[in-house]
């Protein structure tokens, strides 16, 4: 299973809640109203939708990654999958199109993934989301940065301080794409700019300890390192509500 990530920023100009109603209402919509042959190439479709958010992190960051407002997950069965997605003429024609009226294309930032998911203590239905967009180090290499971040990862499910908030933990490793074979996505959009991006589902929505708790571990067993291969001046934590659009069956 393939999973395109696609985080994206509103129009200048659009208010949050425009580019939401837009996102959710019509372009979802135009998705889902495509013709079976496009759709056979869509396995999953998840949106999620911004409510709170930190950027870079203190004293590393001088220019903030550029704020988000959305982010689209869209699994597809395999690699061949994606391009039979995006070059159907019903997704050229009509979903492409659209994506220009609520979303500055200027910003986009696109993964192309494969999905882990860690075992948590009691799997259930999480009432928020956080999704952490990870960078890592110029020179660092992908599978030193890989085996790390799923040592990490183990760690940080079984912290008896976090482990009876998680619902579900996920990793999205970027996979090693050709620039040619994704040229024409999303306009052009840049592509695995962030090595890999964890999910994580929480209980409440009233009370994001969960998320300060992760963010905490992660710095401890990742960042603070003085040979630490992740550039948390580029990370990115989006506190999301998530709303599954065309679900699967695993």
């Amino acid at each position: 299973m393939i999973k395109l990530i696609v985080a994206a920023r509103r129009l200048p100009g659009m208010t949050r809640q425009k580019h939401w109603q837009h996102y959710q209402n019509v372009h979802a919509t135009k998705i889902l109203a495509g013709p079976a042959d496009m759709l056979v190439h869509l396995s999953r479709y998840v949106q999620n939708f911004v409510i709170d958010a930190a950027y870079g992190a203190p004293d590393v960051t001088r220019v903030a990654p550029i704020e988000i407002d959305a982010v689209s997950e869209i699994y597809n069965p395999s690699p061949e999958a994606v391009g039979l997605l995006t070059s159907h003429p019903y997704y050229l024609s009509v979903i492409q199109p659209d994506e220009h009226l609520f979303a500055d294309g200027s910003t986009l930032k696109l993964m192309v993934t494969v999905e882990e998911r860690e075992q948590v203590a009691v799997p259930r239905r999480g009432a928020v989301k956080l999704i952490h967009f990870i960078a890592t180090r110029e020179g660092v290499e992908r599978e030193q940065f890989f085996t790390a971040w799923r040592a990490a990862s183990q760690a940080i499910v079984a912290d008896p301080s976090l482990s009876p908030a998680l619902c579900g933990y996920t990793r999205s490793h970027a996979l090693p794409v050709p620039k040619e074979a994704t040229r024409d996505l999303l306009g052009g959009a840049p592509i695995n700019v962030y090595a890999g991006a964890t999910s994580i589902w929480l209980d409440r929505t009233d009370d994001l300890s969960g998320v300060a708790r992760y963010r905490e571990l992660f710095d401890e067993i990742m960042v603070s390192a003085s040979d630490s291969l992740v550039d948390a001046s580029q990370s990115m934590f989006l506190i999301v509500q998530e709303l599954e659009r065309h679900p699967y069956h695993a």
